[in-house]
């Protein structure tokens, strides 16, 4: 007589969940993958019991010990390597992995990459901010740019989700480069977006001036605010020609320290748009799909969130001063 094969604690929660839903016994056994009498015997048992305890090998950290450990790990970047080389530990590097895993003020995170500062550059960024720390109806008056990649597949390290086990796994497909992709320039205000253009090619010295004589002049002299024009450093930004042509065509231009996509809310609105365009791990097949999505949720930016954006320039410039212009959290 074959026997019994006992079920796992998770399978039997599943099976009552699927009672207290009232589900179909017939959909039960296809989501549980479960027989008829299984399921019946799991619902005969009046409670599912906890497994019982095994005996096994205590701890190596623990204690004292185990507090060093978590001590040791605050503040900078560190590796588990180096806390048990500086404190002198006969562990595993999975031991001290494991005891890290368990606790809930730290997490494994990959390192993103991001512009070099140098002290030049952090003396530039601490006096920027320094100069606008009381800037508020000022910030209401910058129109903010960027330009963005999207690719057809998506942004990497964008398809990690909370997997429910009772369902099947999800999968994405990844073509060569991202399957293609296409560049973005945008630009909003305090009061609502402006302008989303997609770029065709290299951008240009040529092709950016023509993009700001069609969006960006007109806006500025056209309306009764006086704005003032926020980009980054790109060499097609802030070259010899395009500064003569921001002054000949009287549009002022903020004064934007270098390697510091930090305190541009263009960038966070990129984030924003991103997580809608991707939503589901989705990828698109071709150009024309991708850049209608890109459009419709450009489209439905709330105000709000905008406004929000704005909120936080001084505080970013609070972030600066405090840490003597190294970049900030945002």
């Amino acid at each position: 007589m074959p026997t019994k094969k006992n079920l796992s604690e998770n399978e039997k929660k599943l099976i009552f969940k699927y009672k207290d839903e009232k589900l179909p016994m017939a959909q039960i056994i296809r989501l549980t993958g479960k027989s008829k009498s299984t399921i019946h015997r799991i619902w005969a048992q009046k409670e599912v019991k906890p497994p019982a305890s095994r005996p096994g090998r205590p701890p190596l950290l623990k204690g004292r010990l185990l507090k060093m450990v978590i001590k040791k790990s605050k503040g900078e970047r560190i590796t588990c390597r180096k806390i048990i080389g500086e404190l002198n530990l006969n562990v595993s590097h999975d031991t001290v992995s494991r005891a890290l895993r368990k606790n809930d003020e730290r997490s494994w995170d990959k390192m993103k990459p991001s512009p070099h500062l140098t002290e030049e550059k952090k003396k530039i960024r601490f006096q920027w901010a320094t100069d606008r720390i009381f800037w508020k109806e000022e910030w209401e008056k910058v129109i903010f740019s960027d330009e963005k990649k999207f690719n057809l597949d998506g942004p990497d390290g964008l398809n990690y989700y909370w997997h429910d086990k009772s369902l099947p796994v999800k999968t994405f497909s990844k073509r060569q480069c991202g399957g293609g992709s296409v560049m973005v320039w945008a630009a909003f205000t305090a009061q609502g977006t402006l302008h989303l253009e997609f770029i065709e090619g290299t951008m240009t010295s040529g092709s950016y001036k023509k993009l700001m004589e069609r969006i960006i002049v007109p806006f500025v002299l056209n309306s009764d605010e006086n704005f003032i024009y926020q980009q980054d450093n790109a060499s097609v930004h802030v070259n010899g020609e395009m500064r003569g042509f921001f002054e000949g065509k009287g549009v002022p231009v903020l004064d934007w320290p270098s390697c510091s996509p930090d305190l541009n809310p263009m960038e966070n609105l990129w984030g924003w748009i991103v997580q809608k365009v991707y939503d589901q791990c989705i990828s698109y097949r071709s150009k024309k799909d991708l850049k209608n999505a890109i459009l419709d949720t450009w489209r439905n930016i709330p105000l709000n969130l905008l406004k929000k954006y704005y909120v936080s320039m001084q505080k970013r410039c609070h972030g600066i001063i405090k840490s003597l212009g190294e970049r900030i959290n945002y």
